[in-house]
């Protein structure tokens, strides 16, 4: 069954909910989200996770940012490049270096292709973005540059055209930067994508982080100070139109992380941005040396005539900070999706303190008022953690319920020593089990991790999350550099959930969107809806497609989606890119399945 939401700008019409009884009750809106609730105490599996990463990478993979002058930051994409139903890992090398395509072999190793694919570059490249911007059926891979954050000049984007052709390996990408629009330009750091005008093809925002210039104010390619950010329109043939004049995005408040997603659930997607880097002199009037200053985070609602307004003050989610990763999720499964935002944490001397924010979104699904959003950081135990680059919110041990696990350090400003907390150590990467319904709570296992996990002492960066084994559970993958550590490897942390006694079912959804319909076939921005009665009570998780939403970083589209005891699910629904809203059979747990927009069918295998 399809139905069409209308947009009238005023707010929905709700004739499409009228036949859809499962839709009308969850996703109508009629009822306010509420704070997170209350239940009987649950008894969650145990989550259990392996470090993977000795063997599993061939040939190794060391990022090292420190020489020549680059900013020791880089970023992790899980997709499949070549089509074959499992994951690929693309790792992005430091200034200087080579970027690492791992193709997946099936048995928990990877072999690194990128000389044989053509993707190496070797100038060095920090947010890595994987998406079907021809819609062809392959994803193309885009790459922001290294450098000017703390090192030396950026190096320049990277757009490189996916030539997937079945039955031909190696499968190899073409350099198309130059012809794309977006060629020689230069900006860090981070990069999403999104249509924004609901013509089927994706468009791309790029954030500006600004520029310390540590070297001085006027060395090669060095631009101190903050610089805009830039949209980027899709015209089709995978070339460009810089829009950013006049479009409302071209802010300068030093930008570290954005995503497209859905604020009010209108026509069109709106777009999430994270402020990190506010500049000013620290002598002034005189202009050089410059220091950071907490800057707001931005919440630009489209106007669905390629310009957006930033709505952030009155949404509640204009907070003062030096946010720098964002992790969107229905982390109380009301249909409404949150946002947990890294922050600089309590060491950031005379910025101190600067908290992590957990916003909870409350309002209505659809219509007037606008949702708000509400710190729950503190009440929850969140706010005071540590400095951090990264985060990721699936659901690790599948009882239907998002989790987190946040990450990042900085060596080169003094950040990685955090007195006030117990550990007395950096960041060791940690990781969050949500504990709703049973308690408002977010349980700290960070101490359940291999040992070899802990990065307290290492730079670590961008954080992707995919179920690279396709086993049913989600892994994880973390990006460190050799600066004033022992980093410089990717952490890769299996998960062994499903191995327990009783394992948690799951069930894995991969959605194709339809272009003929104003879809992009990616079916980014799309909305995935998974009903199931879990230990008698009735649950209903709801997810968006990103390109790009993690700090540098991309994590898999293909979603997981944890049942617990369930062993079918009570509803599926995807609410496509167009607008329109399509039910799909049920179906059992423990598969992957495949949503095709206009089938209204379920298809095995991603």
């Amino acid at each position: 069954m399809r139905y069409r939401a209308t947009d009238r700008r005023q707010g929905f019409s709700r004739e499409f909910w009228l036949g859809a009884s499962a839709l009308v009750y969850f996703w109508c809106g009629v009822v306010q989200a509420q704070p997170i609730p209350a239940a009987p105490a649950v008894v969650a599996p145990p989550v259990i996770f392996r470090d993977a990463s000795g063997m599993s990478f061939i040939p190794p993979f060391v990022h090292n940012g420190a020489v020549p002058l680059g900013d020791g930051l880089g970023g992790a994409a899980w997709f499949d490049y070549d089509r074959d139903g499992l994951l690929d890992l693309y790792l992005a090398g430091g200034k200087g270096q080579n970027n690492a395509l791992y193709r997946n072999n099936g048995n928990g190793t990877f072999t690194d292709m990128a000389a044989m694919a053509l993707v190496q570059n070797g100038l060095g490249n920090a947010a890595v973005v994987p998406a079907d911007l021809d819609n062809d059926g392959d994803q193309d891979l885009f790459l922001t540059g290294d450098g000017g954050f703390t090192g030396t000049g950026d190096t320049t984007f990277k757009l490189y055209r996916n030539d997937f052709v079945p039955g031909v390996t190696p499968v190899t990408f073409t350099d198309v930067t130059l012809t794309s629009g977006i060629g020689g330009l230069l900006s860090q750091m981070d990069a999403t994508f999104g249509d924004i005008d609901n013509d089927g093809l994706l468009d791309l925002f790029v954030t500006a982080s600004g520029s310390f210039c540590p070297q001085g104010p006027n060395p090669p390619m060095c631009t101190p100070g903050n610089h805009p950010n830039q949209l980027f329109h899709n015209q089709g043939g995978l070339t460009f139109q810089n829009i950013s004049v006049g479009s409302g995005v071209d802010t300068s408040l030093g930008g570290c992380t954005a995503f497209f997603g859905h604020y009010d659930n209108d026509a069109f997607i709106d777009l999430y941005l994270g402020n990190c880097n506010g500049l000013t002199p620290v002598n002034p009037p005189t202009p050089w040396p410059l220091a950071p200053i907490p800057a707001p985070n931005q919440l630009f609602r489209n106007n669905g005539n390629l310009t957006f307004t930033d709505v952030a003050p009155g949404a509640g989610f204009g907070t003062f900070g030096l946010f720098m990763g964002f992790a969107p999720s229905d982390f109380n499964n009301d249909q409404l999706v949150d946002i947990f935002a890294a922050n600089l944490g309590p060491n950031g001397g005379p910025l101190s303190p600067q908290p992590q924010a957990l916003y909870l979104k409350t309002g209505n699904l659809v219509g007037p008022p606008p949702p708000v959003y509400v710190d729950v950081a503190a009440p929850l135990g969140l706010a005071g953690l540590e400095f951090g680059w990264a985060a990721t919110a699936p659901d690790f041990d599948n009882d239907g319920w998002a989790d987190l696990y946040y990450t990042g350090s900085l060596p080169q400003a003094g950040i990685i020593d955090n007195p006030p907390l117990v550990t007395g150590v950096g960041n060791p990467g940690r990781m969050f089990i949500n504990r709703l319904p049973a308690v408002a709570a977010f349980q700290d296992i960070t101490n359940t991790l291999p040992a070899t996990a802990n990065l307290a002492t290492q730079f670590s960066s961008g954080v992707a999350s995919a179920d690279y084994d396709n086993d049913g559970d989600t892994d994880l993958v973390v990006v460190t550099d050799t600066f004033g550590g022992t980093g410089g490897s990717p952490l890769l942390l299996r998960n062994q959930t499903n191995l327990g006694t009783n394992p948690p079912n799951s069930l894995t959804i991969c959605v194709q969107g339809d272009p003929t319909a104003n879809s992009n076939r990616d079916a980014v921005g799309a909305r995935v809806a998974v009903q199931a009665t879990i230990r008698g009570a009735t649950v209903l998780q709801f997810r968006e497609i990103y390109a790009g939403s993690g700090f540098l970083s991309h994590n898999s589209q293909w979603l997981t989606f944890g049942l617990d005891n369930a062993t079918a699910t009570t509803l599926i629904a995807v609410w496509w890119p167009n607008n329109v809203i399509e039910v799909f059979p049920n179906t059992t747990a423990n598969q992957q399945v495949r949503l095709v927009e206009g089938t209204g069918i379920i298809q095995p295998g991603c």
